[in-house]
């Protein structure tokens, strides 16, 4: 095993060591026996050995952290070649202060990137103009670190993969997004990136999507922009070594010109996640109207938003496979609405878990002789999450943990009946069972709330029965994804529209102290980040208006803090707007008199004496934050969130004040950042340099966290933008030659549109480049349909003004067969449809006719019996989905114009050869390959190149003989990302010539397949 250099100077004396001690661990490691297992407790002891030897003074603790991460690759080494079995020790990080920018050795790297700024800018004058594509490929590399503050060699790499898509692009940005992954959690770390000027330019001239870059290693990717520097005229002696050596002397320059926190964010040094791409996209929409995605999901029957708590009917009427109960059906009939009815009738307002655990118990005991022995897994899961258990870690909240019980065990009980999961069925199909419950659900709300719920019962089992893990994500949709962070904000305007909303369910018949409640604490969690019970419980004596204008956020007997940091004076004065604080005092006055003296020392004390419903109050905010946003998972606590982001970014504006204009069609949130010093005088007054740290930690001390690396962590997510800030300040003394340069644009162009201004060049160049930015599909909306209930398709502005007639009338006849199968799969009869779409009976019978065994090959419709199964594709939901569709929809549209014989021939080998049990196209001999050839060429005019490409394959491990002749015949590149799965039946060799083709996200690995065949079939009944 070869260790890394700054480790080979330690080994001699750790082996020394090593030969002296007598533990198990030791000796396993000189001469390793794969008959000797060690356990935990080993690899712990032998850890504190090796820290035994640490010096008093320090001195030698190099040394030692150099001896544990030998040892730790030693230990892995042997583990991974199944030379022994020792069971892991910890890795040894050192973690080196930050080092002082006033150093020479790193003031001469200053200089070093100055030249290579300089050498770039040169290169841009004089060839940027007629650069090929190779070359603005390395340049926009190397201007990413340069001039945008891209300082993490692994998403410069990942620059490499985009040249092969266009750009997205949302209000005035342009922007690019990383999947990291974060810890042990199964979702990844987001973060955005926003190109400079210069680099948006070069990025967008070198992406060619018939043409990408080839596949290649991290190291031939540095050497080629390695040699692109060496042809600017850069000296062999001031070549970056490595990517890592160009990113840390990119550093050294930007810490000269920004803030350390930014630039160690744009190292990763430290850890922040930024907005969920859905949030991002709301945000430069700026849009009022509801969504209707969230208003569909919607159900009567809810006592609270977002959780659905009585529905007898789980599954719907429709479902006559999930509620054809063997066996039981009679016994489940007797018990079941016996035991629902009990759960129903706890209360979850104001008590703990375990209090609501032992109100179950004590149910379950009474019907203990009615419950049957195979319904003891479900009890046991119950009460599991009552204790606490959870698949993200963190402990669930109990009318959460009720919701999941009534509605994912019903379904369970309704496909196995008497069978005991661990017992009877098995792991394998107890997962294919949950595909199959949600495919009968449609989208919406129940289908959240199941898929997450499903996701907590595997948990069980996985913990306490051995099974499987699984994918939360592949295997429950991206409903169930375990969040990293919760990314979610609303903006200033979406905030006072909540109030207004609020406000007006006066006229709902709904208690107006529990309205003006719901808007006082709303407001508190906005304006000031508190929690929820450090809002709920404050006291009168906490809050003083008249001389300080703060509130004390302390301790007392009915309410614990979270931490020490947790205590702190909050300035409202400073942070809340005056009829805000105007209404807090009137609310004070009008309760103080006339609260009882039992609770009369408690802000949210209604006049009557009683306290205010905290559930109720919070339920209220949640239908006012939903109603405005369309977001059905957002809650209080994304209020925190907001408050830190809002005020960070209103702080550090004061150096960046052009940031503000970002949010112009905000007007609120726009007017809120746009006066930041004001703000930054109240809360930290003196002078001061800037940009600055202390902003962090000012914004952290009103959290109530420890340190500003909890707040950026966790609750602050615009730290992006100040990156974006910080390089367009940098930006504007560009010279006008290397801004052309970068453009392509001609050289008397591009100073006409200079003399205006430098936007007026980028507006020129983007309008001139359309088709290589992807638009935010909401941005320009389609006025005529904006407010129908049927399906409203919005293409970018691009794809509208580059499709012909032709393929206009494609996208029509698209959105119309949709909207026939919709109708239909709500019960209308043709004529209604005839009569509520303007067609002909006899093109409406068509395309019913025709969607019914594609309906049904795809994976629809289980059974075409009933009139009634489903035939229309489900509606893309997110943002992702939806962007996703709109792109798809436009590039078939256009091959409907360039190649309407490809587009059909496409169409048809992907609905004849789809599988809708692995959902992928599959290919059963590699001797007739021209199908798939030609589907893989389909993909490619539609916008999918080998990046997007995943190929299946069933062969047994070992047997790869015909994968082998299936990439030869195919022209596969070697970096093609292949997946083995097992083969159907393990006793037939042909499945061994099978292979699939599916379409993936290249980042994640995960694909839209029931979306991207539903587009399929609607373009094949319209081709």
């Amino acid at each position: 095993m070869k260790l890394t250099a700054e480790l080979l100077p330690h080994e001699k004396g750790f082996d020394v060591w090593l030969r002296q001690q007598n533990h198990v661990v030791a000796k396993l490691i000189l001469n390793p026996d794969p008959n000797v297992q060690t356990q935990e407790s080993d690899a712990r002891q032998f850890e504190d050995i090796i820290l035994a030897e640490l010096q008093p003074t320090g001195g030698n603790k190099s040394t030692i952290i150099a001896w544990l991460r030998i040892a730790y690759q030693r230990i892995s080494y042997l583990n991974a070649q199944n030379l022994a079995k020792i069971h892991p020790i910890r890795l040894a990080v050192d973690i080196p202060p930050p080092r002082s920018p006033f150093i020479v050795e790193r003031i001469m790297l200053i200089e070093r990137a100055e030249k290579w700024r300089e050498a770039l800018f040169s290169w841009l004058k004089t060839h940027g103009t007629a650069a090929t594509a190779e070359q603005l490929r390395s340049a926009a590399m190397l201007s990413s670190a340069l001039c945008g503050c891209l300082l993490d060699p692994r998403k410069i790499l990942g620059l490499h993969h985009i040249f092969g898509s266009p750009l997205k692009r949302s209000g005035a940005l342009t922007y690019v997004e990383f999947a990291l992954p974060y810890r042990n959690l199964t979702g990844n770390l987001n973060q955005r990136w926003f190109p400079d000027p210069i680099t948006e330019m070069l990025i967008v001239r070198g992406i060619d999507p018939l043409s990408p870059s080839a596949p290649s290693s991290n190291r031939n990717i540095f050497n080629q922009l390695r040699q692109f520097m060496k042809a600017m005229g850069i000296s062999k002696n001031l070549l970056p070594s490595s990517l890592a050596a160009l990113t840390e002397t990119s550093s050294i320059y930007w810490e000269s010109r920004g803030a350390q926190v930014d630039i160690r964010y744009a190292r990763n040094r430290f850890i922040s996640q930024s907005l969920k791409s859905e949030v991002w996209l709301r945000l430069n929409r700026g849009i009022d109207q509801k969504s209707e995605a969230f208003h569909s999901a919607s159900h009567p029957s809810t006592t609270s938003v977002g959780v659905e708590v009585r529905d007898d009917t789980v599954l719907g009427n429709n479902s006559d496979e999930i509620h054809a109960v063997q066996n039981d059906q009679n016994s489940l009939i007797t018990w079941w609405p016996e035991l629902l009815d009990k759960l129903d009738s706890i209360s979850t307002v104001g008590q703990s878990r375990a209090g609501i655990k032992v109100g179950c118990e004590a149910i379950l005991s009474a019907l203990s002789s009615d419950l049957p022995t195979y319904f003891q897994i479900y009890t046991e899961w119950l009460l599991a999450m009552l204790d606490g258990a959870s698949s993200s870690g963190n402990p669930l909240q109990p009318e959460t943990i009720l919701g999941y019980f009534k509605q994912v065990t019903p379904a369970m009980l309704s496909v196995f009946g008497t069978q005991e999961l661990h017992v009877n069925v098995g792991a394998e199909r107890v997962v294919e069972s949950y595909g199959t419950i949600l495919e009968l659900i449609p989208a919406g709300i129940r289908r959240v709330t199941l898929a997450k719920g499903m996701r907590e019962l595997h948990e069980h089992l996985v913990r306490h029965y051995q099974f499987d893990p699984v994918d939360p994500v592949d295997t429950f949709g991206k409903e169930a994804e375990v969040a990293v962070v919760e990314a979610r904000i609303i903006s200033v305007d979406e905030y006072y529209r909540a109030d207004s909303v609020l406000k007006g369910y006066i006229f709902q018949q709904i208690s107006p102290h529990l309205i003006n409640a719901a808007r006082l604490a709303l407001t508190l969690a906005f304006r000031t980040g508190m929690r929820r019970m450090e809002i709920f419980m404050l006291r009168l004596s906490d809050i003083h208006l008249e001389k300080s204008g703060d509130i004390l956020v302390r301790p007392h007997a009915q309410r614990r803090l979270k931490s020490i940091s947790s205590r702190r004076r909050i300035p409202i004065c400073a942070l809340m707007e005056p009829d805000e604080l105007e209404r807090l005092n009137q609310w004070i006055i009008q309760r103080e008199p006339k609260a009882s003296n039992e609770n009369s020392e408690w802000l949210f004390a209604l006049p009557t004496g009683d306290m205010v419903s905290i559930e109720g109050a919070v339920d209220l905010i949640h239908r006012a934050l939903r109603e405005v946003t369309g977001e059905g998972d957002l809650h209080l606590h994304h209020l925190r969130h907001s408050f830190a982001t809002w005020t960070y970014l209103k702080l550090r504006s004061v150096a960046y004040p052009k940031l503000a204009d970002l949010f112009q069609h905000l007007q609120k949130t726009h007017a809120y950042l746009s006066k930041p010093q004001e703000l930054r005088n109240q809360l930290i007054p003196g002078k001061h340099s800037i940009p600055s740290r202390s902003d962090a930690y000012c914004v952290s001390r009103l959290l109530g966290h420890s340190g500003p690396n909890i707040s950026l962590n966790h609750y602050i997510h615009s730290t992006d933008l100040l990156i974006y800030g910080m390089t367009c300040r940098n930006a504007e003394q560009m010279e006008g030659p290397v801004l052309i340069g970068a453009s392509g644009l001609p050289a008397r162009s591009g100073f006409r549109y200079l003399t205006k201004s430098k936007f007026c060049l980028m507006e020129k160049f983007r309008a001139r480049n359309s088709g290589q930015y992807i638009l935010d599909p909401l941005s320009t909306p389609d006025k005529k349909n904006a407010h129908s209930k049927n399906l409203t398709t919005v293409r970018s502005q691009s794809s509208t003004d580059s499709t012909s007639t032709f393929g206009q009338d494609f996208i029509k006849d698209f959105e119309s067969a949709w909207r026939v199968l919709r109708l239909h799969d709500d019960g209308a009869d043709t004529p209604t449809i005839v009569k509520e779409q303007g067609l002909q009976e006899s093109e409406v019978t068509r395309i019913i006719d025709a969607a019914r065994p594609f309906a049904q090959k795809i994976g629809l419709s289980k059974s075409l019996k009933n009139f009634h199964r489903q035939l229309a594709p489900p509606l893309p939901e997110g943002e992702r989905e939806r962007l996703f569709h709109a792109n798809l929809l436009s590039a078939l549209s256009h091959l409907k114009t360039s190649d309407p014989a490809l587009l059909a021939e496409g169409l048809s080998i992907h609905l004849d050869n789809f599988s809708s049990h692995k959902r992928d196209v599959i290919f059963r001999n590699p001797e007739n390959a021209a199908h798939a050839l030609k589907y893989l060429k389909f993909l490619k005019k539609i916008g999918f190149g080998s990046e997007s490409i995943q190929i299946i394959s069933r062969a047994k491990p070992g047997e790869v003989t015909s994968l082998n002749r299936w990439i030869k015949a195919l022209i596969l590149p070697p970096t093609i990302h292949i997946k083995h799965i097992a083969p159907p039946n393990v006793t037939k060799t042909a499945y061994e010539k099978w292979i699939g083709i599916q379409v993936v996200d290249p980042r994640t690995g995960r694909g839209n397949h029931l979306l991207l065949a539903g587009n399929m079939m609607l373009a094949r009944l319209v081709s």
